[in-house]
């Protein structure tokens, strides 16, 4: 059984993270707008 390489791992989670944290800007900036 191979072990993932730990830059792999890091790649992945970074990934995982940037893409919450574009969610959680994108959700931020549509909840300022002012609802008209």
């Amino acid at each position: 059984m191979a072990e993932p390489q730990i830059g792999e791992v890091i790649k992945d989670i970074t990934a995982d993270v940037q893409t919450i944290i574009k969610g959680e800007i994108e959700l931020a900036k549509a909840e300022m707008m002012p609802q008209v």
